[in-house]
């Protein structure tokens, strides 16, 4: 008992500090002399809280075997074994082995951790009170780099520069300028979104069924959540949040009988959700209907990487459609094709299951599609 509890003391760690982005970098990605982020290997302190945490979970399975839910024998467990497989074999054949085996790796990880949280089975109001920390943190942050129009650089929180002038930093443009999007301490405007995105939801959800504080605490963690996604400009996180709050919605409308007073709560719950995303939205009116549009010399730059990346994701699926180029090898291999562009123009396709597809053939992108609709 005592092993399981410190295992989903982890797991709630895990979930709060999943963002930081502090690691030990072996070797930096290269494709024309230029360091990239595609190819580093690298080990994040995240990963190792994820290890203990896996580590931890096996000694609960074998210390009582009889309370480990059936994930050996399920088709959760077959299919996310099917996933790492593919990501493995990829790697095997892919044109840099060792740089597609790390990250094959840490697609197993993350099975691992799948596996682990099915043993150890944490609670769900804890884990969407540490996810709400950690993400209100995260708004808090890229709030201040918003205002600050810039992001400091840090080695212990894995952060580095970025400034609107600069070329390559995710920005939205106006007639006002530049407008540097909020990163928090992730790579990439859209990862924080995601994150963000998530944990607004399930502080919903959570505020949804509980009463007094634990209630007004939910909201204002969404209304947080709510306003720092606006400020990352992510449209892909902006529709994954209006869609949770679809996902909670829905049934409320349809319940009946002792369960309407709740369903009623949880409707009122969701529009105080919409009215905050609404709300940060009107404020920075001018960068997110930039966005919206898609108006503008960067969002037509913007459009044009994409249609290429598609492109790419094409016709390297089809040179390498049985196992795929390799997980984390699309770049490189896209400059394989043509070497005749910048470092940094040899991107992911951004689209999970075309670049599920690319690295890692039929097989992973059948499995992936399979487990997806498992979780559905």
């Amino acid at each position: 008992m005592r092993t399981a509890k410190i295992a989903r003391i982890l797991f709630y760690i895990l979930l709060a500090v999943a963002p930081l982005g502090t690691r030990y970098i072996g070797y930096m990605g290269n494709i024309g002399g230029v360091d990239i982020e595609a190819g580093t290997v690298s080990m994040f302190g995240t990963q190792l809280i994820a290890i203990l945490f896996i580590i931890l979970a096996l000694m609960v399975a074998v210390d009582k075997e009889e309370d480990v839910p059936a994930w050996k024998k399920d088709s959760f467990s077959f299919v996310a074994l099917l996933i790492v497989a593919s990501a493995y074999v990829s790697a095997a054949l892919s044109l840099r082995f060792t740089s597609s085996l790390v990250v094959a790796s840490w697609i197993a990880l993350g099975a691992a951790v799948f596996g682990s949280v099915r043993i150890v089975k944490p609670s769900t109001a804890i884990s969407a009170i540490a996810l709400a920390v950690g993400a209100v943190l995260q708004a808090l942050l890229g709030g201040i780099q918003f205002l600050m129009q810039e992001v400091v650089a840090s080695k212990w929180l894995g952060m580095a520069a970025h400034l609107p002038s600069e070329v390559g930093a995710f920005v939205v443009g106006t007639d006002d300028g530049r407008w540097l999007r909020a990163y928090g301490t992730l790579p990439h405007p859209n990862e924080l979104g995601m994150y963000l995105a998530v944990a607004a939801v399930l502080s919903l959800a959570y505020a949804a069924g509980r009463s007094g504080w634990a209630k007004r605490l939910g909201v204002v963690a969404a209304i947080l959540c709510a306003f720092g996604l606006v400020l990352t400009f992510s449209r892909s996180a902006a529709i994954g949040f209006i869609a949770g709050l679809v996902t909670l919605a829905i049934p409320a409308l349809f319940c009946v009988g002792k369960w309407k007073p709740r369903a009623s709560g949880t409707l009122i719950i969701v529009a105080v959700g919409l009215i905050a995303f609404v709300s940060a939205f009107i404020v920075m009116r001018d960068p997110a209907m930039s966005r919206v549009s898609a108006e503008g010399r960067l969002e037509r730059i913007s459009i044009e990487e994409r249609s290429s990346q598609l492109v790419d994701a094409r016709v390297l699926f089809l040179r390498n459609s049985l196992v795929g180029v390799g997980p984390g090898m699309m770049p490189y291999a896209a400059h394989e094709m043509d070497s005749g562009r910048d470092a940094w123009d040899y991107q992911y396709v951004h689209n999970a299951p075309l670049l599920v597809a690319v690295e890692t053939g039929f097989f992973g992108i059948i499995a992936w599609t399979v487990f997806t609709w498992l979780l559905i």
